[in-house]
C-alpha cells in the first residue's frame, strides 16, 4: 500500500488505477491529494472498493504484456463492472483534467508524463523498481524551472503541501542522491 500512496501523494493522479488508500496509515496521505480525489475516495462504498481491487489484476496483466493501456481503457474495465463507479471516476478525472489543461506547456507535459509513468508503475510488484522510478520523477521535477513548479503548485496546492511538509521534506533531503535499494530500506524503517 505504501508504494501506491507515495505515488499518489507525489503527483496526485491516476486514482482510477491505483489502490485506494483505505488503511489507517494511508488515510493520513489524503490531505496531500486534490479535493476531487479526496471526495472520490471518501465516497467509495465497500462494494466499489472491491470492484476496483478486482479490476487491478486485469490492468496489471495487460501492462505486463507491454500492451498500451490508456486511462480510457482502464475506465472501460470499470464500466463493464459498474457504470455508477465509472461515472464517479470519470467525473473526478474530468475535473482533474480541467486543472491540468490550464497549465502552460512545460508544466502540463511534466504532469502528464508523471501521470502516465505512475499509472504504469502502480501495477508493478517490484518495490525497488517503483522507488527507482519515483526517484527519477522527483529528480526530473527538481529540474523544472521555479515558474513551472509554482504553476503546478498553484494548480495542485496539495502537491505543494506535500513537498512543504516538514517531515516529508526532511525525508526527501535524506534520500537525495541515494539509490533505490537504500531509499526502500529507509521507507521500510518508517513503518
Amino acid at each position: 500500500m505504501h508504494k501506491a500512496v507515495a505515488a499518489l501523494a507525489f503527483f496526485c493522479f491516476s486514482a482510477s488505477s491505483l489502490p485506494i488508500p483505505n488503511d489507517a496509515d494511508a488515510q493520513k496521505f489524503l490531505e496531500y491529494l486534490p479535493d476531487e480525489v479526496v471526495s472520490f475516495v471518501k465516497s467509495l462504498t465497500p462494494e466499489e472498493l472491491k470492484t476496483l481491487e478486482e479490476i487491478r489484476p486485469k490492468i496489471a496483466e495487460r501492462l505486463k504484456a507491454n500492451k498500451y493501456l490508456t486511462e480510457e481503457d482502464s475506465l472501460l474495465l470499470v464500466k463493464e463492472r459498474s457504470s455508477s463507479l465509472y461515472d464517479k471516476i470519470r467525473a473526478m478525472y474530468e475535473k482533474l483534467m480541467e486543472r491540468l489543461n490550464k497549465l502552460s506547456t512545460g508544466p502540463k507535459e511534466f504532469v502528464t508524463y508523471a501521470m502516465k509513468t505512475i499509472n504504469k508503475f502502480s501495477y508493478e510488484n517490484d518495490e525497488e523498481k517503483i522507488v527507482a522510478k519515483t526517484l527519477e520523477l522527483l529528480e526530473e521535477g527538481e529540474h523544472l524551472s521555479g515558474d513551472s513548479k509554482k504553476e503546478i503548485f498553484q494548480a495542485f496546492p496539495s502537491v505543494q503541501k506535500f513537498f512543504e511538509d516538514r517531515k516529508i521534506k526532511k525525508f526527501l533531503e535524506r534520500t537525495r542522491g541515494k539509490q533505490a535499494p537504500v531509499v526502500l530500506k529507509m521507507l521500510r524503517s518508517l513503518k
